[in-house]
């Protein structure tokens, strides 16, 4: 990590309270993404912001630089552990690392491509299922890397936090939390190996490009949420954020994994669904009512979702 001999660049911050307004405030950090870039020998011309997700991230050259809030260096640590052991998939290639007044950053490569959050409401079926499915593709070769040390690792210890919350995240009724703590129960059991995940497979995240009117998949970034455990936990943010109320490419991400879509698998899937950190049933309700578990998974598998 290269020295640090420059102060009074960032902050003073006493929680975490204080930082989200600065966040959004170019002002506030374009003198230390100077001087990260400085270090580094990166011509400081042409710096562009992006305000997206919880870090200080800005564009510049062929490169990004992202300064990761000193309340939560978990992220700089799973993220910088990802980069740097996983060669060869479509993600980004790390640069460089560093710490600012004990705020960690990283230096990427820009992988190509622009988030899905901003054309998917313009696609048609049929491209939104190749997309998928080679998302679902590329999660099948990151499931097949060699499990990474410095990852959180306590799957079990995770599962049982997140079942011991149930009702409060999904704000359940008695009888929904009945339904959803009998549905979840198998995974307790699952002996599945353990893999590296993304968690966090959002539209934000995934990246696609286009070739005249077709777009396709090329690639991913974000993995400060990373963790190892069950392979389909990371089944959950793609197909929330992409394919809910159309069960034609939630199948798609499932196939480009490799497997048949089976009632077996859905459900075993769907388990997984209920325990994920960054979604809940509220946020498929309507003002009037919340939606019922079951309901929820017809519309996101339809009512007949064996093959």
């Amino acid at each position: 990590m290269a020295a640090n001999t420059e102060r009074g660049l960032l902050p003073t911050l006493t929680n975490e309270d204080e930082y989200s307004p600065l966040l959004p405030n170019d002002a506030v950090w374009l003198p230390a993404i100077r001087t990260i870039c400085q270090r580094h020998h990166i011509p400081t011309s042409g710096l562009k912001r992006t305000v997206l997700g919880t870090h200080v991230v800005f564009y510049v050259g062929d490169c990004i630089v992202k300064l990761y809030c000193r309340f939560w260096p978990e992220d700089y640590t799973a993220e910088m552990a990802c980069l740097s052991n996983l060669s060869g998939l479509p993600i980004p290639q790390l640069v460089a690392t560093g710490e600012l007044e004990e705020w960690p950053y990283l230096i990427m490569t820009i992988v190509a491509g622009i988030p899905t959050g901003k054309v998917w409401h313009t696609l048609d079926v049929e491209q939104k299922t190749a997309i998928m499915r080679d998302l679902g593709s590329f999660v099948r070769e990151l499931h097949s890397r060699p499990c990474i040390v410095e990852l959180p690792s306590d799957w079990r210890g995770f599962l049982r936090a997140r079942a011991v919350g149930l009702r409060a995240h999904h704000q359940l009724s008695d009888g929904g939390l009945s339904w959803v703590r009998d549905f979840v129960e198998p995974i307790f059991a699952s002996t599945a190996q353990p893999v590296v995940l993304n968690c966090d497979l959002t539209c934000d995240h995934v990246l696609v490009v286009q070739s005249g009117e077709k777009w396709s998949f090329s690639g991913i970034i974000d993995f400060g949420d990373a963790m190892i455990g069950h392979p389909y936990y990371d089944f959950t943010a793609p197909l929330l954020d992409h394919a809910f109320g159309e069960p034609e490419v939630a199948h798609s991400l499932l196939i480009g994994y490799g497997q048949s879509v089976t009632k077996s698998l859905i459900q075993e899937v769907s388990r997984f669904i209920f325990v994920h950190r960054f979604w809940s049933l509220t946020d498929f309700s309507d003002e009037s009512e919340s939606i019922a578990p079951e309901v929820f998974l017809n519309r996101l598998w339809g009512r007949d979702s064996s093959r």
